[in-house]
């Protein structure tokens, strides 16, 4: 697609082991539609550091990745019954476009159908594919028949000509057809484990699609649609997370991004407030005159007293005429 994402048969989600969306899932195995959960997005270019962080949508809604516009970057676009918001940047706020297409419930697919560099929906209704080539309600395109009701479908650019079509899964087995029509696939592969979480992307972007198996947080990506070894092993992100792919930086690869419950950063702990020392009721030691260099000292120590309403307590004013220490140079 030009994504290349394949959100398989329904929109990106999770199971509630944490799995990935993706044509492994047992769940979409059925044609269920399987809701996220959460609405923070976490992006990465390189499978290292995080690229984009940001908030959109619901907890709920059900989420699809696409390049809905053409400008080589893939964004997102969610679904509330049959009601789609599309994005097209990589930040929360409004949906640029909004309108109704299906019914629904229905199992959504997204993929460049016609090689124009945009990524449109098709509706499946068990193994009838209502196919749409804008991003707008209204008539499907184009209607087939492909697979069987139940098969496990994954989207893909598997031949190169910038058209995405599908590849019917059945346990292990992957039966990849290049045109939508229906008929026997073209190529047939055997890949991973029949349980595996499978994503698919052109993940060294040489412009076809192949397939990544996920385990874990650990994704084994091959480059060719072949069986054997994955050519590379990355990391990324928590093995809870819900997993979706797409390319954020127009740069022609793959990569993977996360959607999780957004929770808000904690406010910083504030100290308690100091409780002032409470002032002496009495002075820690008894003065005389002889304890003073000067008058003045000897005058702000009695003053000090005076004005907490303790009076002479060091005996200071022997004739109470209210200077201390009289005696003392000034």
């Amino acid at each position: 697609m030009n994504l290349r994402r394949s959100l398989s048969a329904v929109a990106v989600a999770a199971l509630s082991l944490g799995l990935a969306l993706g044509a492994g899932s047992p769940a979409l195995a059925k044609g269920e539609v399987v809701r996220g959960n959460g609405n923070e997005y976490f992006l990465t270019n390189n499978f290292s550091g995080t690229a984009h962080r940001f908030t959109y949508g619901k907890a709920t809604d059900e989420l699809f990745v696409g390049d809905w516009d053409g400008d080589g970057r893939d964004t997102l676009a969610i679904r509330r019954g049959n009601t789609f918001y599309v994005s097209n940047s990589l930040t929360g706020g409004t949906a640029d476009k909004t309108f109704k297409y299906g019914r629904r419930g229905d199992v959504i697919l997204v993929g460049d159908w016609n090689g124009d560099g945009k990524d449109t929906f098709a509706v499946r209704r068990g193994a009838e594919y209502h196919v749409k080539n804008s991003v707008t309600g209204g008539d499907a395109d184009r209607v087939f028949r492909y697979g069987r009701a139940k098969d496990t479908i994954l989207v893909g650019d598997w031949d190169r000509d910038r058209r995405d079509t599908f590849a019917v899964r059945r346990g292990s087995v992957y039966h990849v057809k290049n045109a939508l029509r229906g008929g026997d696939a073209d190529t047939v592969v055997n890949y991973g484990r029949e349980r595996d979480v499978v994503l698919v992307g052109d993940w060294d972007g040489d412009g076809d699609d192949t397939f990544a198996v996920r385990r874990g947080n650990e994704y084994h990506l091959a480059n060719k649609l072949r069986g054997g070894a994955a050519d590379r092993v990355e990391k990324y992100g928590s093995s809870k997370d819900t997993v979706f792919v797409g390319d954020w930086n127009k740069d022609g690869k793959d990569t993977i991004g996360l959607r999780r419950v957004w929770t808000p950063s904690p406010e910083p702990a504030q100290p308690a407030p100091s409780k002032p020392k409470p002032s002496p009721s009495r002075p820690p030691r008894d003065l005389d005159c002889k304890d003073f260099r000067t008058q003045r000292e000897a005058q702000a120590e009695y003053n000090y007293w005076k004005n907490k309403g303790l009076g002479d307590v060091h005996d200071l004013d022997g004739d109470n005429d209210g200077k201390a220490c009289e005696s003392l140079p000034r």
